[in-house]
């Protein structure tokens, strides 16, 4: 605070003396024990996503400042809508200089558990009529708190639809529930499953999580 003004402001390793209060930027309490990250191509966060219904008020604004559950600052870059389609402040992490202010939390860093389904070649088209292998690739990263996962492995499923048109698919083939371990890639063959007499989407879903406080993928 400083003593000439009464403003307070917030250091942060990239920005100092950031104004807040009533002289600057809104300070808004998050209860969001779920942040979710949006990741680059490198696998580098880039932006972090809080619930609305989260946060202490809801009319908050870009450059807002939102201290929440985890102990962290997050600043407001926009607003989006998550995979559930639940509206989100989108919001970079801020790192406070000093020894107190919540820093950068690693250690309690919430991710949500991800799974990615990948084709065998990934490029390359796939001649099923002459009975070429077709391969999907299948990985699964379980929920994480401070880089610890809080399940080995969940049970997943496999599903193959006919694409009968834009709007009308037909399931054909459902896989038995299978273990997944956490972060070990599993190779399935789907040649001879997949029907050569018309196109497939195939898909991937959770069937049983054992992390019971977030089952959300």
């Amino acid at each position: 605070m400083a003593t000439d003004t009464g403003r307070i402001y917030l250091d942060t390793a990239t920005e100092n003396k950031m104004p807040i209060g009533s002289s600057g930027v809104q300070v808004i309490y998050g209860t969001d024990n779920t942040v979710e990250i949006e990741y680059d191509a490198d696998e580098n966060p880039v932006a972090y996503l809080i619930l609305l219904s989260k946060l202490s008020i809801t009319n908050c604004h870009i450059d807002d400042l939102i201290l929440n559950l985890d102990g962290c600052f997050y600043r407001i870059l926009g607003f989006a809508l998550n995979e559930n389609r639940e509206e989100c402040a989108r919001c970079e992490k801020l790192t406070v200089a000093g020894a107190g202010g919540g820093g950068e939390g690693d250690s309690e860093q919430k991710v949500l558990g991800t799974v990615s389904l990948t084709r065998i070649p990934p490029d390359s088209p796939v001649d099923v009529l002459n009975e070429e292998n077709v391969k999907v690739k299948v990985l699964v990263k379980c929920r994480t708190v401070g880089g610890v996962p809080q399940s080995s492995s969940v049970q997943g499923i496999i599903t193959i639809s006919e694409i009968k048109s834009a709007t009308e698919k037909e399931i054909y083939y459902t896989s038995p529930p299978t273990t997944y371990e956490h972060n070990i890639p599993q190779e399935i063959d789907l040649t001879n499953i997949l029907r050569n007499s018309c196109s497939s989407e195939i898909n991937f879903s959770i069937y049983y999580n054992p992390d019971k406080e977030n089952n959300r993928f």
